[in-house]
């Protein structure tokens, strides 16, 4: 009996393996001509690092003191690696703490630290920066130039944040739009350039 169990959990357990390699052909584009590949795409395993990044730096912001969790908003977003940290916090120590706790976090290639000292945002800013954001992915959808699903959007208080992998005319193209919106106080780019 008990040879029939190892024998049962050695043919799962190949099983199981051979499932994983294939899943780690897709996940990481081995069978994708170099040649055809968008510099400006992700890969679906970029896209997870990012995710998770998010996820771990807020947690581990929040975890470092209670300042955060009560007196601050802070997000983090995540495109190919590069950590943009935006929002608000009551002083520059806790700014500073924020980009200390994000940095080391694995795959984290680059840190923009962007929070402002002072007032959390107000639910009316909230409601006009969703607004903004809004308005400025439909001008990126509609626009010929810049594809709107490589371009990250973020308001905050006014101020457009603009991330993602671009040429050098897609993100003039993604910075025009967001310029030319009604409301926009402020564009901030953390474009990484391709050709």
């Amino acid at each position: 009996m008990k040879r029939t169990q190892q024998l049962l959990f050695a043919s799962l357990l190949s099983g199981f393996l051979i499932f994983l390699t294939g899943c780690a052909t897709v996940v990481d584009g081995v069978n994708e001509d170099p040649i055809r590949m968008d510099p400006t795409e992700r890969s679906w395993g970029n896209w997870l690092d990012d995710q998770t990044i998010e996820t771990v730096a807020e947690v581990n912001i929040n975890k470092s003191s209670d300042e955060f969790r009560l007196n601050s908003r802070i997000k983090v977003i995540s495109f190919n690696g590069i950590v943009l940290i935006i929002g608000q916090v009551p002083n520059q120590s806790l700014k500073d703490e924020a980009a200390r706790v994000v940095t080391p976090i694995q795959n984290v290639r680059k840190v923009y630290n962007e929070l402002t000292v002072g007032q959390p945002a107000s639910v009316m800013e909230h409601s006009s920066d969703a607004w903004l954001t809004t308005k400025i992915k439909t001008k990126l959808i509609q626009d010929e130039i810049v594809s709107a699903d490589k371009v990250k959007v973020n308001t905050e208080k006014g101020t457009v944040y603009l991330m993602g992998l671009a040429t050098p005319k897609e993100a003039s193209s993604a910075v025009e739009a967001a310029r030319n919106t009604r409301g926009v106080q402020k564009v901030v780019k953390v474009f990484e350039y391709v050709r």
